[in-house]
């Protein structure tokens, strides 16, 4: 799978993104008594993330990234449930042949909304990660 750096968003995409916010509501914006409020604030969302983030897709992912130092700090991870978390392995695999410096991919996982459920699913199927608790907040940590 191949992985490509954008910095605008086309329609599909964006419709994708909207519709799994609305769905999944992993955060408190998602779910406002307004859906056009709600809209409006998971856009205002995405252009952040694109305006401040290392932003990649591939075919059903999307992923925002900060870096420091030598850590990929994943903002956002959006993709298919059923393939998550193999087309994520395949993305830190691309990402440390093209960024050698990186040798960590850290997480806070923000979201309240089915919380366990994700969690869960990390323990079960993605071997590489680390879940652990720091100053209250869940974090997930992959060694490249």
């Amino acid at each position: 799978m191949n992985f490509t750096l954008i910095k605008q968003m086309d329609e599909t995409l964006e419709r994708k993104i909207i519709a799994y916010f609305l769905q999944s509501k992993p955060y408190s914006f998602c779910h406002l008594p307004s859906r056009f409020l709600s809209v409006m604030k998971i856009k205002e969302y995405v252009r952040f993330l694109l305006d401040n983030c290392f932003v990649y897709v591939g075919r059903d992912f999307f992923i925002a990234l900060t870096i420091k130092k030598e850590t990929a700090i994943v903002e956002f991870l959006f993709g298919s449930a059923f393939t998550i978390i193999n087309s994520f392995k395949q993305f830190r695999l691309q990402f440390k042949r093209e960024n050698s410096e990186v040798n960590v991919f850290f997480s806070e996982i923000q979201r309240i909304h089915k919380r366990d459920k994700l969690i869960r699913m990390i323990k079960q199927r993605d071997e590489n990660a680390e879940i652990k608790l720091d100053n209250q907040k869940i974090c997930v940590l992959w060694n490249t």
